[in-house]
């Protein structure tokens, strides 16, 4: 009963948001579409941020020869 009234609370929410848009003279409008995109990029940018890198993820993807430091042929004179 309690997320059945929630739901009507969250839809009527939109239906407002919907109806006070629609009012709007269109320059309004450009600018709250301005403002909605600003507001998604920040959010965006948010998470971004918040997400911190773990040590050791990428182990076992990358493989070194045994020979990595020995000359290449064809370069020698270049030492």
């Amino acid at each position: 009963m309690i997320y059945l009234y929630l739901l009507k609370q969250i839809f009527m929410t939109d239906i407002q948001l919907y109806e006070k848009l629609s009012s709007l003279p269109s320059n309004l409008k450009a600018e709250v579409a301005d403002f909605i995109d600003f507001l998604k990029l920040k959010s965006e940018k948010a998470n971004m941020i918040s997400k911190k890198r773990i040590a050791g993820q990428a182990k076992g993807l990358i493989k070194i020869k045994d020979n990595f430091d020995a000359p290449i042929a064809g370069f020698e004179d270049y030492s």
